[in-house]
């Protein structure tokens, strides 16, 4: 896939940004920070630097949580699979 260069705007700011991937995802990205920020700040906090801050800690939270939780179903999936397979030796050998 080619480079791209995109343009969005965050909070009022404009940012060029480039890509080697869909920038329709990207876009998505932006639009909710964008919006993640006006509630941060609707609840009153009006410095921008802090209301990126309290994003950027919000998303590396929700980050981390879906890590463990994919890291969980992982492990579910490897008991399961590992129940499957004794399950069918068991009747593998009647």
């Amino acid at each position: 896939m080619s480079t791209q260069k995109i343009k969005v705007t965050i909070n009022g700011n404009n940012y060029s940004l480039v890509t080697d991937e869909s920038d329709v995802c990207l876009l998505e990205a932006a639009a909710l920070v964008d919006q993640q920020i006006a509630q941060i700040q609707a609840s009153g906090v009006s410095d921008q630097v802090k209301s990126a801050v309290l994003v950027a800690l919000q998303s590396a939270h929700e980050l981390l949580k879906l890590k463990q939780e994919q890291e969980q179903l992982k492990h579910e999936q490897l008991r399961l699979l590992e129940k499957i397979s004794r399950e069918f030796n068991l009747l593998s050998s009647f």
